[in-house]
This record gives C-alpha cells, sequence and structure tokens, in this order.
C-alpha cells in the first residue's frame, strides 16, 4: 500500500536482525538503511526484492510473492487467536474492514471460536 509503518518486532527477530547489522559493519556496508543492496550501501529497492524472492521461488521449488507472505502472517495471527484490532495495527490497516478478510480466510479460527461458545 506504499505506506510507511511502524510496527514491534518479534523478539526472536531481534537477534536476527543485530547479527545483520554486526555482518554488515564488519563487510563496512554501514548505512542509515536496514536492509540495503548486495553492491551498493543504497536501500534495497522494489526490484531488488523482487531478485530475491526470484531466487527464492527456485530454490524452493513454491511460488510466493511478498504480498501473500503478508496473507500468511494475517491468517496465522488470526488463527492463533491474536485480537484483531492488535492484528490491525501490526498490518497498518486504517480500517478494520481490511482485517477481516483474514478471519473470512480462517476456517479454523472460526470453528475455534464456535466451540468455545458453552452451548449444552
Amino acid at each position: 500500500g506504499d505506506k510507511d509503518r511502524y510496527v514491534p518486532i518479534h523478539y526472536k527477530l531481534k537477534h536476527i536482525l543485530r547479527r545483520h547489522l554486526t555482518d554488515r559493519k564488519t563487510a563496512k556496508k554501514e548505512s542509515i538503511h536496514l536492509f540495503v543492496g548486495a553492491r551498493t550501501n543504497k536501500p534495497l529497492t522494489v526490484s531488488g526484492i523482487r531478485g530475491i524472492f526470484k531466487k527464492l521461488r527456485e530454490v524452493t521449488k513454491l511460488y510466493f510473492t511478498p504480498h501473500q507472505l503478508r496473507h500468511t502472517f494475517g491468517s496465522i495471527a488470526v488463527e492463533q487467536n491474536v485480537a484483531l484490532p492488535k492484528v490491525q495495527q501490526i498490518m497498518g490497516h486504517s480500517d478494520i474492514q481490511s482485517t477481516m478478510i483474514y478471519v473470512k480466510m480462517s476456517s479454523r479460527a472460526l470453528s475455534a471460536g464456535l466451540n468455545a461458545v458453552e452451548m449444552f
């Protein structure tokens, strides 16, 4: 959506990003940007990301896009019962209706919700 977003970082990602920054410093690739091109200190571009995904698809023999990974994250968050306002904030949606698509996509979450209701 071409929107800048401020989102929390998963605690398991923290040490990976620190190592990334340390490796970059060792390689004398210091930049204000977290991710830079392989041959430059300029920020990673959309075409650079496309190239990375192309290589990943070749290696894994699976077709996926960055946007599909985003949808996967949203669906998993809903399936693991993360509150919708939190998913909305993490995903950077300005309208909760944009977040609701993940509820519709998650039949497991719907079944869990139904099974949580005490009826008998």
